[in-house]
């Protein structure tokens, strides 16, 4: 009987032998896996096909750090830099399996936990993170332990966590350097606390846990009889119904929040635009293209898809302004994101336009065959509780929960106690 690690190992330096490092890193990730720890007897061929792969791709700085490690595999600060540099690059499951070791090596060493911690929520596997960090209740006062273990509380659904660790949040409120991730978890508490009177916030509640963890509202829910996947889309075909659909229920919020914006603000991409036209219409506001120059400016600001804006055109949207919302109609759950949008239409892990790349309608027309959709008969469907959430009262403000006019907008996790699957 073949040996598993070996046999994969071949596969992945045969693929690298081909030239395609990516299909290499594919079949070694099978070797990976969280649930899994590599056998002592293998990690050090692991090691070795990663930095086989890594040099491939012209990874230098991690084909380093993969180099100590298999030089001396029991070198603690090896494995911890190698686990840094993994999650850096995006590879957290391989992170993982570095951390677990390292941290095997030197238990209750602050910054190692950080980053265990981190490989962790970067693998949605937060109740393992907080288990994790639960372990050194010595390291609690620290502020980072600290935060990290509340943030992987409340993803974990263990609301309690967070709230014991809530007085060292709010004394860190004012820190320069500590502040937004002090406030990510005071609000997130404070936003429980709301929504919880209202909504079952229990493991398929994924419109009250978006609003808890990102201070958003999500405008439609995918149908239940997609299995598991709890109201996220895996590959969804959008269309200028479901485009309606999202502007028919901004619409309402919007009602429902005595908003009438005065200017359409689109992001530039031609997507953006149809939906923007469409919005300038039915709202009867003027349209005009997002910028930095108009950061300031009230008004409903209009993207179809973050997931790909360029820096200078999300950075501003970090900072709530007064007058200002932002509705993006499709949002990446498996990815996260710098700011999650005020109001969202739907979460996929794949995405198919509303119109193909050979479409040559312009903007405006596009704009105009949303309109013209017809809404299903199902259009309705969850919009009772879509207005419960929006007219929820922020405790402190009196204004409504997800319409705080001030202060940093949060950002998009990825992740909430809502599990869906995953598909790769």
């Amino acid at each position: 009987m073949s040996n598993p690690y070996e046999s994969l190992i071949a596969q992945a330096d045969a693929h690298l032998a081909e030239g395609s490092p990516p299909d290499a890193y594919r079949v070694l990730s099978g070797l990976l896996a969280p649930q899994r720890p590599i056998p002592e007897a293998h990690f050090v061929q692991v090691m070795g096909a990663l930095g086989r792969i890594s040099a491939a791709m012209g990874a230098a700085d991690l084909l380093q750090w993969i180099q100590a490690v298999v030089a001396s595999p029991d070198d603690a600060d090896a494995l911890y830099r190698l686990g840094w540099a993994l999650i850096e690059q995006g590879a957290p499951a391989a992170a993982l399996q570095v951390l677990l070791r390292a941290n095997a090596l030197v238990p209750g060493n602050s910054q190692l936990l950080q980053e265990l911690a981190t490989a962790y929520a970067d693998l949605g596997m937060h109740a393992s993170a907080a288990e994790a960090l639960m372990t050194h209740p010595e390291l609690l006062t620290e502020p980072m332990i600290s935060y990290l273990l509340a943030f992987n509380g409340i993803m974990a659904g263990g609301i309690q966590i967070a709230r014991d660790q809530l007085a060292g949040m709010k004394a860190l409120a004012g820190d320069p350097d500590l502040g937004f991730m002090a406030s990510t978890i005071v609000d997130m508490v404070a936003r429980h606390d709301a929504t919880k009177a209202v909504s079952s916030l229990d493991a398929g509640d994924l419109p009250g846990w978006h609003l808890v963890t990102t201070g958003g509202l999500l405008l439609h829910t995918a149908d239940p009889t997609h299995e598991g996947m709890n109201g996220r889309y895996a590959l969804v075909q959008d269309s200028t119904t479901l485009c309606l659909e999202g502007l028919r229920a901004v619409q309402l919020v919007l009602t429902a929040w005595g908003e009438v914006p005065s200017r359409i603000w689109a992001f530039p991409d031609e997507h953006s635009h149809a939906l923007a036209h469409a919005a300038g219409v039915l709202l009867e506001a003027e349209v005009g293209e997002w910028s930095p120059e108009v950061a300031d400016e009230p008004g409903l600001v209009v993207a179809y898809d973050l997931r790909d804006a360029p820096a200078e055109l999300l950075q501003p949207l970090r900072t709530k302004r007064p007058g200002q919302i932002v509705w993006q109609h499709a949002v990446q759950w498996t990815a996260r994101q710098p700011i999650a949008p005020d109001l969202c239409t739907f979460v996929y892990q794949f995405l198919r336009h509303a119109w193909s790349p050979e479409e040559t309608k312009s903007s405006e027309e596009r704009g105009r065959d949303i309109l013209a959709a017809t809404l299903p008969e199902d259009a309705g469907r969850g919009k009772a509780s879509l207005l419960t959430l929006a007219r929820l009262e922020a405790e402190e403000s009196g204004a409504p929960l997800g319409r705080r006019a001030a202060g940093w907008r949060a950002r998009f996790w990825g992740t909430s106690p809502v599990r869906s699957s995953r598909f790769v």
